[in-house]
């Protein structure tokens, strides 16, 4: 009896090895493809005449791109029909475990905003948890953002750890709109001095942390 119980223990380690395996080989592979996705779409922004044009022959769904300074994010932006397709497909509409960069369903993208959600993986946003170290937040202020082939520039109010809550994914305000950003420059980690009117537009990046226990987050005034 004591023999079949190792036996089993055996086999059950196996198999949870193989499985982990497996995950790992898949998740290396996807995230592989998404940057050389990430790649292609750069190359074809630097070395179009109209990349706007070019990019809707990669996939229609493209809306625009987004450059975050010492960091790793430089990508383009995508919205879909909800805020569950790009979880799990990538800029090709083929599944892949790390998705893609992609703004909130909700959002119109035409300029009236007031708050603009681009949410990404922590595969592809992981260095995202760069804002969170001193030495960026004092060095690095601004967000580029282009939507719909419109140039943006963003200045950073807020940056934070929170567990995961969606009260600070909203786009649409009722009068509340300066309690709103209140609360999201009291919970900053570090106080950026920046201040914001109700006529204000911002721009909200969110991506798990990487134990997926809580979600970091940046917040950034429209400043031109």
């Amino acid at each position: 009896m004591k023999k079949k119980i190792i036996k089993i223990i055996i086999l059950v380690a196996f198999i949870i090895f193989i499985y982990s395996l497996v995950n790992i080989i898949i998740w290396n592979r996807d995230n592989d493809k998404s940057e050389k996705l990430k790649i292609k779409t750069n190359d074809i922004i630097k070395n179009n005449s109209d990349p706007a044009k070019a990019l809707l022959y990669v996939n229609p769904d493209i809306v625009g791109h987004i450059y975050v300074p010492d960091t790793s994010i430089s990508y383009v932006v995508v919205q879909g029909k909800d805020n569950d397709y790009y979880l799990k497909h990538d800029l090709s509409k083929e599944y892949n475990r790390s998705g893609w960069i992609f703004a909130d369903y909700r959002n119109r993208l035409d300029g009236t905003d007031k708050n603009i959600i681009i949410y990404g993986h922590d595969s592809m946003f992981s260095s995202l948890k760069n804002v969170m170290n001193e030495n960026w937040h004092k060095k690095n202020k601004y967000i580029s953002l282009n939507i719909n082939d419109s140039d943006y520039m963003y200045e950073v109010f807020s940056i934070y750890e929170t567990p995961k809550e969606d009260y600070y994914l909203k786009t649409d305000f009722n009068g509340d709109f300066d309690k709103f950003v209140s609360d999201l420059k009291n919970k900053s980690v570090y106080d950026f001095g920046v201040s914001i009117s109700s006529s204000d537009h911002i721009l909200t990046l969110s991506t798990c942390s990487h134990s997926g226990a809580s979600r970091i987050v940046l917040h950034a005034k429209k400043i031109n």
